[in-house]
């Protein structure tokens, strides 16, 4: 009798062990190598140029917010191509507040929300820059929410939020394009900026 409770444990152990890697694993996706090369290709050259080189900014130069941003208030019927609209709205509301893993894109470093908005409510508002600077990460220029890119054939298309300073944000849409085997901005919208 003892035995067969002790097995019935064990299953049940087992089972709750399965679940745990479940969730797990559905609550993290990797962004494929085309959608990362097609967030690298938008967002680049759409970054503000470093002030004191005059260099161009790279991803790598900001934390990534790690999961999918929900940009559905910033939705647009009046896209390019309605169904890249709709696929794009379809695909990112599959993977909002998931965690994303950047594999194929060098030198990125992300940061959870969660612990972007705790380190915002430790300082005074006014502070926040001052510690993300000086503190907390001193080699970065701020931080980036992205969304998932919607692809159709030889287009795509996605949403990102960028700020480095408490006066110095925006959002963008951007369209791309594939030409000759490369993506390339097609149009880019600014939804709004401060």
């Amino acid at each position: 009798m003892k035995k067969g409770k002790l097995f019935l444990l064990g299953i049940i152990l087992w089972l709750q062990a399965c679940d745990t890697k479940t969730e797990q694993s559905t609550s993290e996706f990797r962004l494929s190598k085309e959608e990362q090369l097609i967030l690298k290709s938008g967002i680049e050259p759409l970054l503000y140029v470093d002030i004191e080189t005059q260099k161009p900014r790279k991803l790598s130069d900001y934390l990534i917010v790690n999961s999918i941003s929900n940009f559905s208030l910033n939705y647009s019927s009046k896209d390019s191509t309605e169904e890249l609209t709709s696929h794009f709205i379809i695909k990112n509301k599959e993977v909002i507040n998931q965690s994303v893993v950047f594999d194929h894109i060098p030198n990125v470093q992300t940061i959870d929300k969660n612990k972007l908005d705790s380190l915002g409510a430790t300082v005074n508002r006014s502070d926040f820059w001052y510690n993300f600077h000086e503190n907390w990460f001193p080699t970065k220029t701020g931080y980036i929410e992205i969304s998932k890119p919607s692809i159709q054939n030889d287009h795509a298309f996605f949403y990102f939020f960028h700020m480095e300073g408490g006066k110095s944000g925006r959002l963008m849409r951007v369209w791309m394009i594939l030409n000759s085997e490369a993506w390339q901005i097609d149009k880019s919208e600014m939804v709004y900026t401060f």
